[in-house]
């Protein structure tokens, strides 16, 4: 055929699940740095939030960097509660990226992973949103560059894995 290479050729004529493993694999090398890299950096970002949680929820006096601000010092209850979901909701996050990029192998084709991974994407848009928009002046110089952070991260990622599923992007020779 005109315009598409010899590889690209055989590609198109076998579909094998074979192939398809194989072609995934290679991009997957090639991507892989990348990949890692922001995996890790997601996830040391996301610890650090972590570690600023199970804090608010030992008691520290972070009430004004934390849930819009509206409680300096030390959160209540329900304060502390949300923290505690948070905490399992990052955790989760955390499992479904490395998921992603490939730093864990377990149950990285699950469905499950699969999905949650567009769950952390939805909640790094939210967590972004909220972070700059807070009224908390200190939760905004804290966070919302920690946000913007894990959400250029996690777009990213879903942008470099998009091909993985078995959609071919066009050789731009």
């Amino acid at each position: 055929m005109p315009g598409l290479q010899p590889s690209e050729t055989l590609r198109s004529r076998i579909q094998s699940p074979q192939l398809k493993t194989i072609n995934e694999r290679a991009w997957r090398e090639d991507n892989g740095p990348v990949l890692s890299k922001l995996g890790k950096l997601y996830v040391l970002l996301t610890a650090a939030v972590i570690v600023f949680q199970v804090a608010v929820i030992a008691g520290a006096p972070v009430g004004s960097f934390t849930q819009g601000g509206s409680t300096p010092g030390v959160l209540g209850l329900v304060g502390r509660i949300t923290a505690g979901v948070s905490i399992v909701t990052l955790l989760l996050g955390c499992y479904f990226v490395a998921a992603k990029t490939g730093l864990m192998s377990f149950g990285s084709q699950s469905l499950f992973a699969r999905a949650g991974f567009w769950f952390v994407l939805v909640m790094s848009v939210l967590g972004f949103v909220l972070n700059w928009i807070t009224p908390s002046q200190n939760e905004r110089l804290v966070w919302g560059p920690v946000a913007s952070v894990l959400l250029v991260s996690v777009v990213a990622i879903a942008v470099l894995t998009r091909k993985e599923r078995g959609q071919s992007v066009k050789n731009p020779r």
